[in-house]
């Protein structure tokens, strides 16, 4: 294989033999950047009607640059401006005109093929900045280019799918499940407008709130469909006495919206009592229907694909110490789950089993639910409902004697579960960090 940089010498070599018909050359070309050798193969079929000349080397670096015949881009080929000379210092002129004009159509029409290391020309592979080794892929652009939002691909976000390669954990997330199921009170529900109900008719404080109300962004984003509830105003979620039935160690989770909920449900958890300790995120997949725009805010360029659900906190908590309440570092803070249908408020189940599993206590409260959220161990309450088995009674009789109000203590899950390191020098690590007042962050 010839360099093509050894092609312009090659010509200037003197030569007896009379070449005629086709023949085949082959030249190499290698260039070197950024560290990495690059080779280009260059491959000709030449159909040679002239003798070969014998050009001088001064003559190899002139160049026929004027002629129209072929495209720009190939004439910045080294090789094809020596084949230029060649034919053009040749005796016989105008054989050589005919030929040459020949000789471009020929090159022209894909007869000069070029080999060389793809590159990557649309989004599914992108580079970003300059050609590297190292390509990157750019979700941004793949949504703009098909509407798969970037959080599609990601990989093991369902309950059964993240541990598959943390055999410890995986068992540990099975004794849990036992553990709640064994220790769950029957579900209660009961159908109340909660505007005007009085919340201490229900008994009992709870260890663990979740609120989920209907809030009017909803309605917004789902423009055009007819929704059988009217939406609260924060004003009226505020106004709800959550302080008053919540234990003395205690926790509170407000589903409150996208991004302009965040402050406003701050808010509440002060006037509740609670201290926000978490902000739990739940970042919508589209994989089932990408094209599907409905969720689109009228006037907004910017599509909404998350939801947040804040935590709160209630009294004095310390992950190192209170492993008989809750559990800790077991699961994420964010649930990546598919797109609910238009005009379906619903949030996802996985919130459920972050709250059972992170705190043991078993007085559950559900605010707002509905017929299809109602669950063992929870007392959901909401307008939604449709019946109501609640009674105070049997309800309060699900706490007392030897059940109380924790789930039942097991070794093998305290063997396993991740525990919170101890503080070293015996100094407590801060708020919020180790050996420090547990504050909730980073809890799951």
């Amino acid at each position: 294989m010839m360099r093509i940089e050894d092609f312009g010498t090659a010509l200037t070599q003197p030569s007896t033999e009379r070449l005629h018909g086709t023949s085949h050359l082959h030249l190499e070309k290698r260039e070197r950047e950024g560290g990495r050798e690059t080779t280009k193969t260059l491959s000709a079929a030449i159909v040679l009607l002239l003798p070969p000349p014998f050009l001088p080397s001064s003559l190899i670096s002139s160049s026929l640059l004027s002629s129209s015949l072929l495209p720009s881009s190939l004439l910045s080929s080294s090789l094809l401006l020596s084949f230029f000379l060649y034919f053009s210092l040749s005796s016989s002129l105008s054989l050589t005109s005919c030929f040459l004009c020949q000789f471009s159509l020929f090159i022209y029409h894909n007869l000069f093929q070029e080999e060389e290391e793809a590159t990557y020309k649309d989004s599914n592979i992108f580079m970003k900045g300059t050609q590297s080794a190292n390509p990157h892929n750019d979700y941004s652009q793949h949504f703009v280019d098909t509407c798969q939002r970037p959080q599609n691909f990601i990989r093991d976000v369902g309950i059964g799918e993240r541990f598959r390669e943390y055999p410890k954990l995986r068992e540990l997330m099975r004794l849990k499940d036992g553990q709640i199921k064994q220790g769950a009170a029957q579900p209660m529900y009961l159908q109340t407008d909660l505007k005007s109900f009085d919340l201490s008719g229900l008994g009992v404080k709870f260890d663990v709130m979740l609120v989920e109300p209907p809030l009017e962004e909803y309605q917004r984003r789902a423009s055009g469909v007819n929704f059988s509830w009217s939406p609260w105003e924060w004003e009226e979620i505020m106004s709800l006495k959550l302080e008053d039935f919540g234990a003395q160690r205690s926790f509170l989770f407000l589903w409150c919206g996208s991004c302009e909920g965040l402050d406003l449900g701050r808010e509440c958890l002060k006037k509740w009592g609670y201290r926000r300790c978490e902000d739990i995120c739940w970042v919508k997949t589209n994989t089932k229907n990408p094209s599907n725009n409905q969720h689109i805010e009228q006037k907004s360029i910017l599509q909404n694909t998350k939801e947040h659900c804040l935590m709160g906190i209630k009294g004095t908590v310390r992950r190192n110490q209170d492993g008989h309440f809750i559990h800790a570092n077991i699961d994420l803070d964010i649930i990546i789950t598919e797109e609910t249908p238009i005009g379906d408020i619903s949030k996802p189940e996985e919130i459920f089993h972050i709250i059972e599993h992170f705190c043991l206590g078993r007085r559950r409260l559900h605010l707002f639910g509905t017929d299809n959220s109602i669950r063992p161990g929870w007392l959901t309450v909401g307008p939604a409902l449709t019946s109501s088995n609640f009674s105070k009674e049997v309800y309060q009789c699900f706490f007392e004697g030897s059940a109380g109000y924790l789930l039942q203590h097991s070794d093998e899950i305290e063997t396993l579960r991740p525990k919170t390191p101890p503080p070293k020098g015996g100094r407590g690590a801060g708020r919020g960090g180790r050996g420090g007042r547990g504050r909730g962050r980073g809890a799951f």
